[in-house]
């Protein structure tokens, strides 16, 4: 039975990896997006990076990325990449734990890795809350991603409790975002 958040998706998908499966179960599933309009050549063939988008979870509902034919999913799909989604179930395993979560997405990173072996290391595309899964996996495993698209995914080095988070307050003396804002210029414009 597929997860409820399949019926969202406005693509045909193929379940590839249930997370309830893995040695430490989650919730997660990762699906490939069939297309019906992009002629189908052998995986091992395809060159371009695939994109694995990752689904919102903070309580905004499934499906964002790929509710529409131009979402992330049809823009990806019409750029001629390899599509993968990473969608949710409506309850966590009993035992699933953030750090579950993390290693799960890089396990259904490492299968697309696998399967492009031509290509370059995937684009992730974090919504929200799958913006922050996509850069905890990033910082914990940099060889599986190539570019980490971020949108609507606040993540701040000045949260925490009062006198219990140092970053929090150099963030703070450092001049918040600015430094951020800064860094990812460099990063973009590589100068």
């Amino acid at each position: 039975c597929f997860p409820v958040t399949i019926r969202v998706l406005e693509f045909d998908s193929e379940l590839v990896i249930d997370g309830k499966n893995l040695e430490k179960p989650v919730n997660y599933v990762l699906l490939r997006i069939k297309s019906p309009n992009i002629k189908t050549i052998k995986d091992s063939a395809i060159t371009s990076s695939p994109v694995v988008i990752i689904d919102p979870r903070a309580g905004h509902g499934p499906g964002i990325g790929g509710f529409k034919q131009d979402s992330e999913v049809g823009v990806a799909l019409q750029a001629g990449h390899p599509v993968y989604f990473v969608s949710f179930k409506d309850k966590p395993e009993s035992s699933q734990t953030t750090t579950d979560v993390v290693l799960a997405h890089a396990q259904f990173l490492k299968h697309v890795i696998k399967n492009h072996p031509k290509a370059p290391e995937p684009i992730v595309i974090g919504n929200c809350q799958g913006g922050w899964a996509g850069a905890l996996v990033s910082a914990t495993h940099p060889d599986l991603i190539g570019a980490l698209v971020l949108n609507g995914s606040p993540l701040s080095y000045w949260a925490g409790k009062d006198w219990q988070n140092p970053m929090r307050y150099l963030g703070g003396m450092l001049g918040g975002a600015l430094p951020a804002i800064v860094a990812s210029d460099f990063i973009v414009t590589g100068k």
